[in-house]
């Protein structure tokens, strides 16, 4: 079972509110200032949307992360994977919790134990962060969603996606 640190934060709702409004404003206002606000570096109305959405969220998102969000998502999906928290550095995660996370990313569920706040995909953006933080490893999700077959010789387990990633940190930090 994840420790507490590491079980998934709740969704403050009315937050969730609060972004969808400023994300559909950001996204109808991207195409009229793109140019100001990327090529000319003007202020405009859409730097104050940007800038309040990246205040109450404490990240830092560009008009762009908002600009096509309906092709791959919805606005209150996308809304809810903004809210979630800047994830923690787990300096001591072991492999048995990284291999859990990448369990819950690859099977897109929640262990039993878990009460499930959310479906789970609102969250692999937050776990691949909090691991690529915690481990370090910047290719996390590469070793997730591209691994080699012919390396392992078969499809990975989440244990041995794990440990690689443990192993790759031990290299990174030398």
């Amino acid at each position: 079972m994840l420790r507490k640190e590491l079980q998934p934060p709740k969704i403050n709702n009315e937050l969730v509110k609060e972004l969808m409004q400023l994300i559909d404003e950001i996204s109808e206002l991207f195409d009229e200032y793109y140019e100001e606000y990327y090529i000319k570096k003007e202020k405009t109305i859409l730097n104050e949307k940007i800038d309040c959405l990246n205040s109450k969220v404490e990240k830092e998102y560009e008009p762009m992360d908002f600009a096509n969000y309906l092709a791959s998502t919805s606005l209150e999906e996308i809304s809810k994977m903004v809210a979630l928290p800047n994830p923690p550095i787990i300096k001591d995660i072991t492999i048995e919790e990284t291999t859990e996370i990448i369990e819950i990313i690859a099977n897109l569920e929640w262990p039993q134990e878990i009460d499930e706040v959310e479906e789970v995909d609102i969250y692999i953006e937050y776990y691949l962060e909090l691991m690529g933080k915690s481990i370090p490893n910047k290719d996390i999700s590469d070793l997730i969603y591209w691994y080699d077959v012919e390396e392992y010789g078969h499809e990975p387990t989440a244990r041995e996606i794990a440990e690689k990633a443990f192993k790759m940190r031990e290299v990174n930090v030398l």
